[in-house]
Order: structure tokens, then sequence, then C-alpha cells
């Protein structure tokens, strides 16, 4: 990514770490991604193998690029941004339906699930889980 001082991340509130993989998010709400990219878990409308630097990820249904995320959580190869409405968006590896996006094809750019009252997301390995204002707890994915 580069030293401390680089330039490349600054300002960032949150980070996360998938197996090939990392997301950082900034404080003004933009998700920033690298590293391999095979299953679309960098966000970039492609599957191009790898990126070595942060590449800002793209908005859902790869129009402009994605804003107001408040939080975000990282599977093995998956990726979940909580937005400041309440809604959750997902992308990259999908086989076992972790992205809760009612299909197992992996998705390269981010997706909206359908929960539309969010407070807190989670990302595992293959399974995710997301805890509503009311406190009504959600799971999908592997084992889920």
């Amino acid at each position: 990514v580069g030293p401390l001082g680089s330039g490349y991340l600054e300002d960032i509130i949150a980070i996360g770490a998938g197996v090939q993989h990392c997301i950082a998010l900034k404080n003004d709400g933009t998700l920033w991604a690298w590293g391999y990219n095979n299953d679309g878990q960098l966000g970039q409308g492609s599957t191009y193998m790898y990126s070595q630097y942060p590449v800002q990820v793209v908005g859902v249904g790869n129009i402009g690029f994605l804003t107001d995320v408040i939080s975000i959580s990282v599977g093995m190869n998956h990726t979940l941004a909580l937005l400041s409405n309440g809604t959750i968006v997902g992308f990259g590896y999908n086989l076992e339906g972790q992205l809760g996006i009612n299909t197992t094809n992996n998705e390269n750019v981010p997706n909206e699930l359908s929960l539309e009252n969010a407070q807190t997301i989670f990302a595992g390995g293959d399974h995710s889980f997301a805890i509503e204002s009311d406190g009504t707890v959600w799971s999908w994915g592997k084992n889920a």
C-alpha cells in the first residue's frame, strides 16, 4: 500500500482484511480496496487479477463510486458495507450465498440486500449476519 505519509490512504476510520484482499473505509464514507480480485472482491466492475494500490469501490450498478458507508465487514473473499440509511451492500465471492442477494453468482460491483434497517453487519468466512434497528438478527450463507 505504501509507507505512512505516502498519501495512498489517509483519514481511514476502519479497515478489513480478507484472505487475499483488504478494504479501507475513509471518513468521507468511501471505500478503497486492494489485493486479489479473482472473485470481484475489490468491487471494480471486473475481475482483473490484482491491484497493488488502493482503488475506489464503484457504486451500486457500477454507477459512480460507493458513498455514505458507515461500517464495513470483510469475509474470506467478500465484503459487506453498511450505508448511512441502513441499507447493506455486498460484493465479491458468493458461491455460498454470503452476499444475501438471492443468487450464488460472484458479484464484482456492490449489490443491495433487501434489508433496510440494519445497524450492525458481520461477514464471516462464507456467511454473513446483520442486526436490524429493532434487534432482529438475520443470517445467510454457508451454515447460517
